[in-house]
């Protein structure tokens, strides 16, 4: 399993940080609106945009937002 790094830049008004660096890579984290959807909606993005559920991992490894956020 790939290793999930969490900068810890300057955190936004909603309390994410900035942005989140897994497999050497940072991804800008989603706004809040964003979050919002995806805990109605069911389904998550991974780091790198694979729709996945929101407690999963895609086939690389890659987290989804609610595991690197801490969310789930």
């Amino acid at each position: 399993m790939k290793t999930l790094t969490i900068k810890m830049g300057p955190e936004r008004p909603d309390g994410f940080p900035e942005y989140i660096t897994w497999n050497g890579e940072d991804y800008e984290t989603p706004d809040l609106e964003q979050i919002e959807w995806w805990i109605f909606d069911s389904v998550c993005e991974t780091l790198d945009g694979q729709l996945i559920e929101p407690d999963g991992r895609a086939c690389n490894g890659c987290p989804s937002w609610f595991i690197a956020l801490g969310l789930v």
